[in-house]
């Protein structure tokens, strides 16, 4: 009996101690845990940045085309408008031309 209760009291000891070092080890785990969660915080709100910026960029890409396209287009009006027609009916005189024309008209006068 007396056996019994000197190992009953070092294996309570031992228990004890495991416990301790278990209870250790959950304070060390929830700081771990603890660690992890902030990071994923700090990198979700890194992520979310990112996909703001990225939003951003293609927005102002967006715009940028869209005012490069109206700007070619009205290149490419301003030049249509400058060309000659191919038909000479409608086709007006050069302004020197008139002007000569003009002053010819005048000195008859």
């Amino acid at each position: 009996e007396e056996r019994d209760r000197e190992r009953l009291k070092n294996e309570n000891i031992r228990l004890t101690k495991d416990n301790e070092d278990l209870k250790v080890k959950q304070k060390e785990m929830e700081g771990l845990i603890e660690q992890l969660n902030r990071r994923l915080s700090e990198e979700e709100s890194k992520r979310s940045t990112l996909e703001g910026v990225m939003i951003s960029l293609q927005n102002n890409h967006k715009e940028e085309t869209e005012r490069l396209n109206r700007y070619i287009q009205t290149l490419i009006d301003q030049q249509q408008t400058k060309e000659v027609p191919d038909n000479p009916t409608t086709q007006t005189e050069p302004l020197i031309e008139t002007n000569q024309t003009v002053e010819r008209e005048e000195a008859i006068l």
